[in-house]
């Protein structure tokens, strides 16, 4: 594997991450309402 695919797959990883951390922000807000 050569860096740039190394790159790639560190970028998506983290961006995964960081989705289900901010879906798991954003949950327990819709769920209890305004």
């Amino acid at each position: 594997m050569n860096k740039r695919t190394l790159t790639i797959i560190g970028v998506a990883t983290l961006a995964g991450i960081a989705l289900l951390l901010v879906l798991s922000g954003l949950l327990p807000l819709t769920t209890q309402g305004p």
